[in-house]
């Protein structure tokens, strides 16, 4: 990393220096001497190290709190474990701070017995193992969406829209959103709808125990452990894997931070990883 005065020697020699690279070594010049006396040798190294990388990411843009938690996304993508982030995040908010714009973004958990998702064999088994419409309608609905199986029981029948392929739920703390359901799951609700007897208004009226307990079952004949919450994780790891963004994938799941959603990146292939920061 150049400092302020290698910047001027390089001017005064003639050679082609950016605007950016002059205000990017001005900021961390100050920053740096900001820190001093504040922070260790090593951490001060480790700070200067995040934002100058930071500054890199955003080039000529205003830092914002979108842009770092972009920048955070980012290095998810490229394999950074939860506590590497948290130290990036620490640094950002340091620096945040140092230019007069405090920021709060939600450090990142630490996740150390995550479910292992089904197979892409596995989950294709698992669906075949459905013996009626019902069952059908509330593996796809579940797995096909990533939907808890609390906001399953939330939704009415008036919440589907089948034209246009969306389902409305109630999320957590009251939130509601849409989620977006694809032509198979919508057709699977539509012949269970046609061969159920119930008259609620609700697509699944009866206690979250009891579908908790179908969808254990259906594995079981297959010689699968599943429960609820691996068809959502299973759901989230595919997301990912083929293509889709981060940001997309925490709407669909009603995850309140990125932060949570950007463990999923942990749980594909280095090559996807490699390809992911195109699509940010």
């Amino acid at each position: 990393m150049e400092d302020f005065k290698e910047v001027e020697g390089k001017m005064a020699e003639g050679q082609d220096i950016r605007m950016q690279d002059i205000v990017k070594s001005e900021i961390l010049k100050e920053y740096k001497a900001y820190l001093a006396g504040r922070k260790s040798p090593n951490t001060v190294s480790a700070y200067i190290d995040t934002v100058s990388r930071f500054l890199d990411f955003i080039k000529d843009k205003e830092p914002t709190p979108e842009l770092a938690k972009k920048f955070l996304v980012y290095l998810g993508l490229k394999g950074l474990t939860p506590r590497s982030l948290n130290r990036h995040l620490s640094a950002l908010t340091n620096f945040f701070r140092f230019i007069g714009k405090p920021i709060s973004i939600e450090s990142y958990k630490f996740q150390k017995h995550l479910p292992t998702p089904l197979s892409e064999e596995e989950i294709e088994r698992y669906i075949k193992a459905t013996r009626n419409p019902f069952e059908r309608a509330l593996v796809l609905t579940l797995y096909t969406t990533g939907m808890r199986i609390s906001e399953l029981n939330s939704i009415k029948i008036s919440d589907i829209d089948f034209k246009n392929g969306f389902i409305k739920v109630m999320g957590k703390g009251g939130k509601e959103r849409v989620v977006v359901a694809p032509p198979e799951t919508l057709e699977a609700i539509r012949e269970y709808l046609d061969t159920r007897k119930d008259t609620s208004e609700f697509l699944f009226p009866r206690s979250r125990g009891v579908y908790w307990e179908k969808i254990k079952k259906i594995g079981e004949r297959v010689g699968l452990k599943v429960y609820p919450h691996l068809l959502r994780h299973t759901f989230g790891t595919r997301w990912i894997s083929e293509g889709g963004d981060v940001a997309s994938l925490k709407e669909q799941l009603g995850h309140s931070s990125i932060a949570t959603t950007s463990i999923y990146v942990h749980l594909v292939p280095k090559q996807i990883k490699e390809k992911m920061p195109k699509i940010i």
